[in-house]
């Protein structure tokens, strides 16, 4: 599993069942999984060394509060963006005006140097 997939379950899964083996038709809390450290594997079966990440994986999209966790991070995304938005429009407004503001003075000066001086007839 990935670190993500881990950091999720802890934070979601900590009080309720997240896997099942098949074997000991048994289910298990994260706390009571095994790890065998010598081979390197990790979401173990504690009875008879089944991995379990595919159950966990399962777990992990079908479970209720991974969900709204999901949710509540893609609302505060959505905030976020909102914000950065307005800030990017009031920019946008902010030099919008300020190039309109240039454009007429360039314009105002072409006009004066266009324009022939008083009494030159």
């Amino acid at each position: 599993m990935s670190s993500d997939e881990r950091a999720i379950m802890i934070r979601c899964c900590h009080a309720h069942a997240v896997a099942f083996c098949q074997e000991c038709d048994r289910s298990y809390r994260i706390q009571h999984l095994g790890t065998d450290w010598f081979r390197g594997r990790t979401e173990l079966c504690p009875r008879c060394h089944t991995d379990l990440s595919a159950s966990i994986r399962a777990h992990l999209l079908a479970c209720d509060l991974v969900a709204t966790l999901g949710s509540s991070a893609l609302v505060a995304d959505s905030r976020a963006l909102g914000d950065a938005s307005v800030i990017l429009r009031k920019k946008a407004h902010r030099i919008v005006d300020d190039a309109g503001g240039r454009v007429a003075e360039a314009e105002a000066e072409f006009d004066k140097r266009r324009k022939p001086p008083l009494g030159s007839d």
